[in-house]
């Protein structure tokens, strides 16, 4: 389950998704995840 994220510019047409997917029960550390998308910024 996501509960947040951010979409931020890389270059001409790549953007970076980032999305938080909470805390590990066992360490207590955030947990994130990122994705590289082409495109436009709201296709992504």
């Amino acid at each position: 389950m996501s509960t947040g994220g951010h979409v931020r510019k890389r270059g001409e047409g790549t953007w970076e998704l980032k999305f938080d997917l909470g805390t590990d029960p066992l360490t207590g550390k955030r947990k994130t995840r990122y994705h590289n998308f082409k495109g436009t910024k709201p296709e992504a």
